[in-house]
């Protein structure tokens, strides 16, 4: 994380830099003992692997390509902010 924020000249004197301790600390905790490296991976991977360690099913996606692409960019014109709100 501190290689994340080392792009700023003063990363030590930032809040996220002095916050990354105690984070670190709070997720050695026993809720997250299991990790999940999703680098490398795609969203629909990622998800499955999710559902299936908490012994869950995800519905069939049954939305056809356009359909997705279609979602996708209604969720994006939504997140736009007009007018810095």
């Amino acid at each position: 994380m501190r290689n994340r924020l080392s792009f700023n000249v003063c990363w030590p004197l930032t809040v996220s830099a002095k916050q990354i301790d105690r984070c670190v600390a709070g997720l050695a905790g026993e809720e997250f003992r299991q990790h999940l490296d999703t680098e490398h991976m795609p969203i629909e991977q990622v998800a499955e692997a999710i559902v299936t360690s908490v012994g869950l099913q995800l519905l069939p996606n049954d939305r056809s390509k356009w359909g997705r692409k279609w979602e996708r960019l209604k969720t994006q014109v939504r997140h736009i902010r007009f007018f810095g709100r």
